[in-house]
């Protein structure tokens, strides 16, 4: 298995990359909007916390409440 891939649903994420395709769709992830992804996706059927998330992606930095809402990627045209 290659570990710089990982796959959410229908969408394959390349993590050296930061970008995340459905086929026609692609996106590129903010590198903290991809840390994000994989910490959840390493949760899987397992609701996790806002504190969980800000304690385990941000490690203790002091983390406003936007800060997690709005990380997130842009969409790229192929």
């Amino acid at each position: 298995m290659d570990d710089s891939v990982l796959f959410v649903g229908g969408w394959e994420v390349n993590l050296q990359a930061g970008i995340m395709g459905d086929g026609p769709r692609t996106a590129r992830l903010e590198p903290r909007a991809m840390e994000v992804l994989v910490y959840l996706a390493s949760k899987p059927d397992t609701v996790v916390s806002r504190k969980a998330l800000e304690r385990e992606v941000w490690r203790g930095a002091l983390v406003g409440y936007d800060a997690v809402t709005s990380t997130r990627g842009e969409h790229l045209e192929n």
